[in-house]
């Protein structure tokens, strides 16, 4: 691996965890930091069909209707497989999500899944063009 191949998974390594500390602390109304303008949202598995949403507003209100307060938990994300190609990379990674329980507030596993990322180096950033989320 390149020199410059290292520093670009290494920011992509960083945009995935952005996002998770960004929902977490409940700012989701700042992922147009690491979502670019069009970007694509789709989710498969969860208790209704697939879930698409296109373009980085309608995504960050997917996202906040789904972390009120009460709700909110901890993303954990497994080591990141990145491969970068220019100005364009892909990333995949497990995902497993905890919240707190509203019998005891002890953390229980939520949900758990994998993140399939495509991204964009926008300047001097990479941003999120496609995320495709498969919960299990």
């Amino acid at each position: 691996m390149r020199e410059g191949d290292v520093a670009d998974a290494f920011a992509v390594q960083q945009v995935l965890a952005r996002y998770c500390a960004l929902v977490d602390d409940g700012q989701a109304d700042e992922l147009n930091e690491i979502f670019a303008p069009d970007a694509v949202m789709t989710i498969a598995g969860m208790a209704s069909s697939l879930v698409r949403r296109e373009g980085v507003t309608a995504i960050i209100e997917f996202i906040q209707e789904r972390q009120k307060p009460e709700w909110r938990g901890k993303h954990i994300l497994s080591i990141p497989r990145i491969e970068c190609r220019g100005p364009e990379a892909s990333a995949e990674c497990d995902v497993l999500f905890v919240n707190r329980s509203a019998s005891d507030g002890g953390l229980s596993v939520a949900t758990t899944g994998r993140y399939s990322d495509v991204l964009r180096r926008q300047s001097d950033r990479w941003m999120i063009t496609e995320r495709s989320i498969v919960m299990y």
